[in-house]
């Protein structure tokens, strides 16, 4: 398929260049499933481990979670443990989902109303204490954050075990909704070309896992991989930057859909004017927002590559 969108010479430009990748809403798309996943794990983390009476789904998005993570207020393990794992399910149970001033709204109006009203970590400490004492005492909190993250991670991957399932040999074996991801990239396709790597918001092993579905991305080498395991934060140009040079320097292309891949690509421009950086957008529909900076706006990072580029294997 053609790409959307294409200025004049990018698709001749991008088949010579490094490749860069992000991974998710890229390569795969895994919004539908990791919601799913973290919705029915912490559901039955909340029922099983810690006894609290919750509704099932709805009322908590992955968007909502993400909007909490790395707040100034949760950064500490159990913040997260005891309010984002605990408190914001089992306590919308309860209250309705009532906002900071008492109206009644959905999860994620409250969620924004105590960000906005700059009144977080008292917030987060009010509900947190409005937990049972027993439940709240029963399980200490960095054992709670692993006890959940253990339930998605079962939910999604098919087992508990996170080492079954990211260890030396990846298993792809285990029931799961990882089955149901939806894949952008074709797994049977790949470069002669081996300038690829990646840059991501995963942890290493878990883009490793990912990856390995890929023949494209599998044998990217560890020098060409930038993940938060390493300390790579997104919008930051710096990895793109260490990337460029750890692939022998030249034009690169960026492949992302978050404005944190714009903001990224758009950095590394100014930072290093002499060399060409390109953007690929890849968007979910037709009609979505574009990219005025972008060179490339297409439905699949296939549509930006070229024939001619790539192999079957």
């Amino acid at each position: 398929m053609r790409p959307l969108f294409a200025r004049p010479g990018a698709l001749d430009a991008i088949a010579g260049a490094i490749w860069i990748f992000d991974l998710d809403g890229v390569v795969v798309d895994v919004r539908k499933t990791y919601r799913r996943s973290y919705v029915e794990g912490l559901v039955r983390h909340l029922k099983v481990d810690c006894g609290l009476r919750v509704a099932r789904g709805g009322t908590f998005t992955l968007e909502d979670a993400h909007r909490l993570k790395g707040h100034v207020a949760f950064n500490a393990p159990e913040h997260v443990a005891a309010f984002f794992l605990r408190a914001s399910l089992a306590a919308a149970e309860r209250h309705s989902g009532r906002t900071l001033d008492g109206t009644t709204c959905g999860l994620g109006e409250w969620i924004a109303s105590a960000l906005a009203s700059g009144r977080l970590s008292q917030w987060r400490d009010a509900l947190v204490a409005d937990l049972d004492p027993a439940a709240r005492a029963r399980v200490d909190a960095r054992e709670d954050l692993r006890a959940a993250l253990a339930c998605c991670h079962e939910v999604y991957a098919g087992s508990a075990d996170v080492a079954r399932i990211y260890g030396d040999v990846p298993r792809f074996d285990l029931p799961g909704l990882w089955r149901k991801d939806r894949l952008l990239l074709d797994q049977a396709i790949a470069r002669d070309d081996p300038r690829v790597g990646v840059y991501t918001g995963r942890t290493c092993i878990e883009a490793r896992w990912l990856m390995e579905r890929f023949a494209m991305l599998r044998s990217v080498p560890e020098h060409a991989l930038a993940c938060t395991t390493k300390g790579a934060w997104k919008p930051d140009p710096e990895p793109l930057a260490a990337l460029r040079q750890a692939l022998g320097g030249g034009p690169l292309v960026y492949f992302g859909d978050l404005e944190a891949d714009r903001q990224a690509a758009l950095e590394l421009r100014e930072r290093e004017p002499e060399e060409r950086t390109m953007l690929v957008q890849i968007v979910e529909r037709r009609a979505a927002p574009r990219w005025p900076e972008a060179d490339v706006v297409a439905l699949r990072p296939a549509d930006a590559l070229g024939a001619s580029a790539l192999r079957v294997v």
